[in-house]
């Protein structure tokens, strides 16, 4: 991925992609690819843990209906 591509991505989710080369140096940036990189692989970290605890509780949900269910209807 060019630094181009990555700048895009970084703006795209909010996440600033150019940083000062040399602190107070108002005149030299560049793109932080390994920040960007790491802040975009937390991003994606996050959304998959998401997605588990949503798929935990839909399986605890479906579990207690099951024996609900089994218990209804004198199943073993």
């Amino acid at each position: 991925m060019t630094d181009d591509e990555l700048d895009e991505l970084g703006t795209k989710y909010n996440i600033p992609p150019i940083t000062l080369a040399v602190p107070g140096d108002l005149g030299t940036f560049y793109v932080d690819r390994p920040r960007i990189i790491a802040q975009l692989t937390a991003r994606d970290a996050a959304r998959q843990s998401n997605w588990s605890l949503v798929l935990s509780i839909l399986s605890l949900v479906l579990s207690i209906i099951a024996v609900a269910v089994s218990l209804a209807f004198n199943i073993e």
